[in-house]
């Protein structure tokens, strides 16, 4: 069973290296197979929700949940344009481009592997909670897609996770964790995320059955987060959202908003129900991580993390109506040293577009 985990975190690393020679940024125009052209797509509000209870474990980055809600675009003509400063931050000022602000509201939970043992596990990464709020500036058009987020929130006892851990395992009659006395000390949060999405293909393979790439860059600043990423996603299927693609709870923002008033969600050519699946790797450099890092301005319980981290999901979407469900099972290599194999967990999220 280790050498088996051996290799397979072994392709991942090697991924890791294809990754960055391979991303799709860096395919010619002529690689691409098309275009979609913008619309009018209004709001669009998700909920995601994630845990490690999909691959039947209880550690690590044991739970998360983020609802958001994203605008309809900002025009600068129109009052509601006039009104939002947030039109005119740099780069998100050029014409040619579609502008949204989306809010976002959320919490992530990590305990160490022995969740029953009440003392600090040395070799282990320490409990944490992070609860945020963040608002988030999107420029986008056909082919690419800007976003600049604001996150602010609170690491500690006063992000409320303990209590919630605890009422879900009551819940569910789970194993109670016991170590939650240990867990990182209060701390205010701040970080800034800035990223690019670029659309690189989208093929018709067949009649009814679309194939698209989305490729991104990204990197983020602040005492909870400080890292580079960049990946790709591939997506297969007879109708393909017109959007940026379904991924896990990301420090940035990953919405799954419409980029288009033709997306199927708003003019459908098939059935009403329609499935779609999706694979994509990221790789990410980290600087620093405060749930392994420890807290900033205080003594605490750290770990050593590793400084590349490596992840890959794969998922099923669908289409219905004015919703969008997807199912998007991920797996990570270690996040520090003393960790000995990658986690996996599964990430829901439903969006409804209006």
């Amino acid at each position: 069973m280790d050498k088996l985990q051996y290799l397979y975190d072994s392709v991942f690393r090697i991924l890791s290296i294809l990754l960055v020679l391979g991303n799709p940024a860096i395919l010619p125009a002529e690689a691409r197979c098309g275009r979609i052209p913008a619309g009018e797509p209004g709001s669009t509000i998700s909920l995601t929700f994630e845990n490690d209870i999909f691959a039947g474990t209880d550690y690590g980055y044991t739970g998360g949940a983020q609802v958001s809600w994203i605008s309809p675009e900002l025009h600068r003509e129109s009052p509601r344009g006039r009104r939002s400063a947030l039109v005119r931050l740099p780069l998100m000022n050029e014409p040619g481009y579609r502008r949204t602000v989306s809010i976002s509201l959320g919490q992530m939970i990590h305990t160490p592997r022995n969740i029953e043992y009440p003392g600090v596990i040395d070799d282990d990464r320490p409990y944490s909670g992070i609860t945020y709020v963040s608002v988030g500036v999107h420029r986008m058009n056909a082919r690419v897609r800007d976003t600049i987020v604001f996150a602010t929130g609170i690491l500690g006892p006063h992000s409320y996770a303990e209590y919630l851990q605890d009422r879900a395992h009551d819940t569910f009659k789970s194993v109670k964790p016991n170590g939650w006395e240990n867990q990182l000390g209060d701390e205010f949060l701040l970080n800034v995320y800035v990223e690019r999405k670029w659309r690189m293909a989208r093929c018709r393979v067949r009649e009814h059955l679309e194939m698209d790439v989305i490729s991104f860059l990204g990197i983020s600043l602040g005492n909870a987060l400080s890292a580079g990423n960049t990946g790709f996603q591939a997506r297969l299927g007879p109708e393909l959202p017109h959007d940026f693609g379904s991924y896990p709870i990301h420090p940035g923002f990953r919405n799954s908003a419409p980029m288009s008033g033709k997306d199927p969600r708003f003019f459908r050519k098939l059935p009403d129900l329609s499935l779609h699946v999706f694979a994509g790797v990221s790789g990410y450099a980290v600087a620093r991580d405060i749930t392994l890092d420890g807290n900033s301005f205080q003594d605490s319980h750290r770990v050593e993390k590793e400084p590349f981290v490596l992840e890959t999901t794969a998922g099923l979407g669908i289409l219905f109506s004015r919703f969008k469900i997807t199912y998007a099972h991920a797996y990570r290599t270690p996040s520090f040293k003393e960790q000995h194999r990658g986690q996996a967990f599964g990430s829901v999220t439903i969006t409804y577009s209006f």
